[in-house]
């Protein structure tokens, strides 16, 4: 009779047996070399998890000391452009300059703790980021907001580069925002 299709026939004394043996042991170890290589890969998939929910737990921190930060800051500045000229010395923000930082801060293309953030060297400074935009940023080619790209504009725009306007207050002035990125509806 024939062996099942497990189990293959055999012939005493041909090799065969041991053969078998040898390859079910080396099956054998196969499977506990996977099981231990699925254990560690569930340890990395764990860390993993965790990381990037520290990461998460660190941004969402992040955007909120940033968001304190430059409420702060514009609270300064304010106090800045109110006060009388020699009553501030250096921090000295003219009524035309507050009138831009606040147009900037009303705008959805200017987001200020965002700008902190992406811009390390202004938040150590202290300086209020419409100011900075406003003064020094836009010429540096730092975007306002991920939705408002600087270069881009003064590509388009080319006389912006030529007047020194701020490229953002020329683009509300004008009315050439882009338009608002749309969420796109998943389907489930």
């Amino acid at each position: 009779m024939l062996g099942s299709a497990a189990e293959p026939s055999v012939a005493p004394g041909d090799g065969s047996a041991e053969e078998i043996q040898r390859l079910r042991e080396e099956l054998r170890l196969c499977r506990l070399e996977l099981a231990r290589a699925r254990e560690e890969q569930e340890a990395v998939t764990e860390r993993q998890a965790q990381v990037r929910r520290s990461k998460a737990k660190a941004e969402k921190e992040a955007e909120i000391l940033a968001k304190a930060l430059s409420d702060t800051l514009f609270r300064q500045t304010r106090e800045y452009a109110r006060a009388k000229w020699w009553q501030v010395g250096t921090g000295r923000v003219s009524r035309h300059e507050w009138e831009q930082v606040q147009i900037l801060r009303q705008s959805r293309f200017f987001r200020p703790a965002w700008y902190l953030r992406e811009n390390l060297d202004v938040a150590r400074a202290g300086i209020e980021p419409a100011l900075h935009f406003l003064r020094k940023g836009h010429k540096e080619g730092r975007d306002p907001a991920p939705s408002f790209n600087v270069k881009r504009y003064v590509e388009k725009h080319p006389e912006v580069r030529r007047s020194g306007t701020n490229p953002l207050i020329h683009a509300l002035e004008m009315g050439n925002t882009p338009p608002p990125k749309s969420k796109k509806k998943s389907k489930k």
